[in-house]
């Protein structure tokens, strides 16, 4: 008996979700063409170079009394057109740009360097731009595993209407798209991740969660009853397999369980956790600097760490309450400076004092730590500078180099802090790295990774493909079935 209630539940639930799991499975095919149709750029890095003291005439402290600006939250140094800028964000929100000679402010800064950086991408020099505009929140086409809030959008004019998404803080490409890929996006957006219902709702959810749990108990049933039960059912109807289109729904059906299982439990995995909203783009630290934080000038601050190289980036910190300037330079990590990337070292020197703080990178990034997430810092258990991505720490994540402080407590939280901005760029804990495991092995197959980006990617349509025509043929079988049943 209870076979025969398995069978009734495997038939009708899955009568019930063949469309929702139809869709889910041809729309997640999408997911490599849209790796595979990304728009055509000359570069994805910006190769920051180098200055010299010499370009440094108007200092930070010197502009601020100029402009009567009385607190800072942060300067940093961008070079635009073969110049040296100080890009000053405000104490009221506003951002700033000033040429680092001359000490003039430049109208209009942040679209000017939003262009450079576009065209910079792009490399293309020439085409006009028909917009720049201000993206303060995600939407279907800029989603939120792009990760960078705010961002500019630069749109080019041409046939495709390409758009850029540009995060001046940091400098970086957030994300291209064009007709094409904006189409593509919003059928993922509509038929695989439901995007017409609100992101984050809990109706949402649930209803994904219930059709994830009921594609489970589908690919669960159908592999006791026709396959470790198979006997038992050809007795209970025995002219119901013998036909063609029974017999490829058994045999397809169970060749493909496995997949099945681990498509609906990943999946249900991940949605699970979309009941804790990802806001990281929302917790980052800003402190504030006066003029009189800045006794020691950036000159002064580049000859006190002059032995660790020329420097190519810096930004304003506070370690212990204490201004530093943090100088990022463009040669190899020696004497005891921290990596801030490949080929990188990273200094601190005193806004006041001018001394160098040995060390700074993990003070500095276990103070963000604890002032991102509220914990003592007595709770650190770890410190580690990460500069590529890895399991746990991925693609999906964006940002590079970061560093991962672990606390002590029992779900071994670590928080990934980007030193240059001040941001938090991930935070994984026990339960976080369980779903990330299951859905990188069990929904996108990484362990198939030794086939290739396209090797594996052509694996999962193959059995995307086979869950799709068992459904098929379940359908199928229920219609026929039910025809005969009516015509007796």
């Amino acid at each position: 008996m209870i076979y025969k209630s398995l069978y009734k539940w495997h038939k009708w639930i899955g009568l019930v979700i063949c469309v929702p799991v139809i869709l889910w499975a041809l729309s997640g095919l999408l997911h490599p063409t849209l790796r595979l149709t990304k728009p055509v750029l000359a570069t994805h890095k910006l190769i920051q170079q180098p200055f010299a003291v010499e370009a440094i005439v108007s200092e930070p402290a010197a502009i601020m009394a100029r402009y009567g600006i009385k607190q800072v939250s942060n300067a940093r140094v961008i070079t635009m057109h073969g110049k040296h800028y100080y890009r000053v964000s405000l104490a009221d929100g506003n951002i700033s740009y000033f040429d680092m000679q001359s000490g003039s402010r430049l109208i209009d800064g942040e679209l000017r360097y939003a262009e450079y950086l576009a065209r910079y991408y792009l490399g293309d020099q020439h085409t006009a731009i028909s917009s720049i505009v201000a993206v303060k929140q995600f939407s279907e086409e800029y989603a939120p595993i792009n990760r960078f809030l705010p961002v500019w959008q630069v749109s080019f004019q041409r046939d495709d209407e390409l758009r850029l998404y540009i995060d001046t803080e940091s400098s970086r490409l957030a994300a291209a798209v064009d007709n094409l890929r904006a189409e593509l996006l919003w059928w993922f957006g509509t038929l695989h991740n439901w995007s017409f219902l609100d992101k984050g709702s809990l109706t949402r959810i649930s209803l994904f969660m219930v059709a994830m749990l009921a594609m489970f108990i589908i690919g669960l049933t159908g592999l006791l009853l026709y396959g470790l039960r198979y006997q038992c059912m050809k007795k209970i109807s025995s002219e119901q397999t013998s036909t063609g289109v029974a017999y490829f729904h058994r045999t397809v059906g169970l060749l493909i369980s496995l997949s099945t299982l681990m498509f609906s439990f990943s999946g249900g995995m991940h949605v699970w956790h979309k009941l804790s909203p990802d806001e990281r783009h929302t917790h980052y630290i800003e402190d504030s600097f006066a003029v009189g934080d800045l006794v020691i000038g950036l000159k002064q601050a580049l000859f006190a760490s002059s032995q660790h190289g020329p420097v190519k980036a810096v930004s304003m910190v506070r370690i212990s309450n204490e201004p530093y300037y943090r100088l990022v330079h463009a040669t190899a990590q020696r004497d005891g400076v921290r990596h801030a990337g490949r080929g990188s070292a990273v200094s601190y020197v005193h806004g006041q004092s001018g001394a160098l703080l040995a060390d700074a990178d993990s003070l500095y990034a276990q103070q963000l730590a604890s002032r991102i997430s509220g914990r003592h810092s007595h709770q650190i258990s770890s410190v580690q500078a990460v500069t590529r991505f890895n399991a746990e720490y991925g693609f999906i994540d964006r940002r590079l180099p970061v560093v991962e402080v672990q606390f002590k407590a029992g779900d071994k939280p670590s928080y990934y802090v980007d030193l240059a901005t001040g941001r938090l760029a991930a935070m994984v804990d026990d339960s976080r790295r369980f779903e990330q495991f299951t859905f990188r092995m069990f929904h996108k197959w990484r362990f198939a990774d030794g086939l290739g980006k396209n090797g594996r990617d052509a694996i999962i349509a193959l059995f995307t493909m086979l869950n799709v025509i068992v459904i098929i043929l379940g359908v199928v079988l229920f219609i026929s079935r039910r025809r005969r049943n009516t015509s007796r």
